[in-house]
């Protein structure tokens, strides 16, 4: 794209002639200039390759400088004036009338739009339809973010499903397991109790029989207390009687007692011992 700028070879296009010549190019190019409008002759020769080939080449520019006369008159005689040059030109900016271009030549009927006020709606528009695609790729990247954002969210409460499930799992197998244990606990307590019952009602019956062994250990105590007491006083009795027998000089009589005692006196001891 050329930028707006003015050829070179016009700028210094002075003829060599007399004064009357200068005036009357002068002259010229001044009723050339008259018949454009303020856009045509600001940006009349834009965007022209004459103008590029001149920025282009600086050479010519510095032959132009040593020899002004010469290559003035030259480029009067071989230029055409700008009106002529505006006219060959392509529309202003590079505009395509059929496309719409940025700035097309206002050619309707009526009053036409300046310049300005058509860069200002270009630019305009230019601006919104910006505006536009910044607001769309921001309403985009926000939806972007936000379906992110729901799949994380979903993406999380799946785990914290799958682990609050897990916990609850854990938590129901820790209770059982308590509770089984405490089951058991309380049965082997209960079986102790009833095993310290029965231990307790078993000591009882041994006390009991005891004290039943030792009641009648006591009463056989005070019968064999009775029994020697009565083989006391049976064996005085028996001296007493020996006495008197032996004072009546009856010896058969005092051997026949004996022997009659004697027998007696058995019997009586078997008896005790089989008690």
């Amino acid at each position: 794209m050329n930028f707006n700028v003015w050829n070179i070879k016009d700028m210094f296009s002075i003829p060599s002639g007399s004064g009357a010549t200068k005036s009357s190019n002068w002259n010229n190019n001044q009723t050339d200039y008259s018949s454009l409008s303020d856009s045509q002759f600001l940006f009349g020769s834009q965007f022209c390759p004459e103008g590029s080939q001149t920025l282009s080449t600086p050479v010519d520019s510095e032959v132009h400088l040593r020899h002004p006369k010469q290559s003035q008159q030259n480029s009067l005689d071989s230029e055409p004036s700008i009106f002529t040059k505006y006219q060959t030109k392509p529309q202003l900016l590079g505009g395509d009338p059929k496309d719409g271009g940025l700035f097309p030549l206002p050619l309707s009927l009526g009053k036409p739009k300046g310049l300005l006020e058509q860069f200002e709606e270009k630019k305009k528009s230019a601006k919104d339809k910006c505006d536009s695609e910044t607001l769309y790729n921001f309403i985009s990247h926000i939806k972007e973010s936000i379906h992110k954002l729901q799949t994380s969210v979903e993406e999380s409460e799946e785990h914290l499903s799958s682990r609050s499930q897990s916990i609850l799992d854990s938590l129901e197998t820790v209770a059982k397991t308590w509770q089984e244990t405490a089951k058991a606990q309380s049965g082997l307590m209960l079986e102790i109790v009833q095993d310290k019952g029965n231990v307790d009602q078993a000591i009882l019956e041994l006390q009991k029989r005891l004290e039943a062994r030792q009641a009648e250990f006591t009463e056989m105590k005070s019968d064999l207390k009775h029994l020697e007491v009565l083989v006391i006083q049976q064996s005085k009795d028996f001296q007493q009687l020996c006495e008197n027998l032996g004072q009546l000089n009856m010896p058969s009589v005092l051997a026949e007692l004996k022997r009659l005692t004697s027998i007696a006196l058995t019997p009586k001891h078997v008896k005790k011992k089989k008690k």
